[in-house]
């Protein structure tokens, strides 16, 4: 296929852990100010067509972020390794399965729709720069009637640089080795919440984290199913106030932070989350 590709920047096989008795995820959307729920397939939402996909190349290798590293270096991968957690075996992780699971931390945010415009801004930002720098060459080089600056040239000829260099950042970000050392050492748990007293929700941004990965104290939070939570934290004390929290207060704290983390949607098993969702959810 060389056409255009529905991209699931929230994996399907994530997002189908939500699945009612019907097969279907309950959608949380805010539509001229109010929320609207929804009943879906979770291969119909939570995509956007040809995200990380090249411009001005035909054929599969337009495609090539998705076929050769998104899906069998980040989410096959990774759906093994849910399972297994899943199973009970979260101790039983290999350290080339928690490297695995470490790059699909990173990719979660590395690879929503906001991180990839930031990466083509920042791209073509940079591109632009280094165009513009010795313009003397250019001029020296410069046939009668063509466009009086590399940068419009560039515009002109070659205009699917600026994207291709962009999405090609992507899989570096999330490839990153100091970024993903950092993570991989931290300390990780999983908390079931089976006895809490409501379900946890996930939004379109499902990683929630708060510090700075690279230095400091760092958290990250990752709602794996309604009933299971993965964390990641190197500060002691508030390590041990997560593990010590009630289970239903830990879920509320955790769902209001994702509906206000969210940039659009909220999943759930059904509807009894909306006056959550509609107080939190941004306008």
């Amino acid at each position: 296929m060389s056409g255009s590709r529905d991209t699931h920047f929230l994996p399907q096989f994530l997002l189908r852990r939500w699945r009612n008795s019907k097969g279907r995820v309950t959608s949380y959307v805010r539509q001229q100010g109010r929320v609207v729920t929804s009943e879906l397939n979770p291969r119909s939402t939570a995509f956007e067509p040809d995200l990380y996909s090249y411009e001005g190349i035909l054929g599969e290798q337009r495609h090539e972020i998705e076929t050769n590293f998104m899906t069998p270096h980040i989410d096959t991968p990774a759906a093994l390794i849910m399972q297994k957690i899943a199973d009970g075996r979260f101790t039983e992780l290999t350290t080339e399965e928690r490297s695995d699971f470490t790059r699909f931390v990173i990719s979660l945010r590395a690879r929503h729709p906001d991180a990839v415009d930031l990466a083509l801004s920042e791209s073509k930002r940079q591109l632009t720069t280094a165009l513009a720098r010795d313009p003397e060459e250019y001029l020296a080089a410069r046939d009668p009637g063509s466009p009086s600056t590399l940068i419009e040239w560039t515009e002109k000829h070659a205009p699917a640089l600026f994207r291709n260099v962009g999405v090609s950042i992507v899989p570096g970000v999330i490839a990153d080795d100091k970024t993903g050392e950092r993570i991989f050492r931290m300390p990780w748990w999983v908390h079931d919440t089976r006895a809490a007293g409501t379900d946890l929700l996930i939004s379109d941004r499902p990683c929630l984290l708060e510090g700075n990965a690279m230095e400091g104290h760092f958290l990250i939070a990752l709602p794996l199913s309604p009933t299971m939570l993965f964390f990641v934290c190197n500060d002691p004390q508030r390590t041990r106030v997560l593990r010590a929290m009630n289970e239903t207060r830990l879920v509320k704290a955790i769902n209001r932070a994702s509906v206000g983390y969210a940039a659009r949607s909220v999943y759930g098993t059904g509807r009894q989350h909306l006056a959550l969702v509609e107080k939190w959810l941004r306008k």
